[in-house]
């Protein structure tokens, strides 16, 4: 978070259903490791988990190879 600096974190997934069982320890991680005042302006938000993993798992393929470095071979097979 200090080096993205989001003006949006949304938590999703399993984990989520836990509530403040898991929020409450992951807080206090970010207060103690994150600068003060990036931290002030990060919004947290509660996404609910979905149905979708095929195209969650989809979308993850084409962010790893837009932001993939030129020296790392690709996922995509090419041809």
């Amino acid at each position: 978070m200090t080096v993205i600096n989001p003006r949006l974190v949304i938590i999703s997934g399993e984990g989520v259903q836990a509530g403040r069982w898991r929020f409450d320890p992951m807080m206090k991680a970010i207060e103690s490791s994150v600068f003060p005042d990036l931290n002030a302006e990060i919004i947290f938000a509660n996404g609910a988990p979905r149905r979708c993993p095929v195209a969650r798992g989809a979308a993850c393929v084409v962010l790893g190879e837009l932001f993939s470095t030129p020296t790392q071979p690709s996922l995509v097979p090419q041809g």
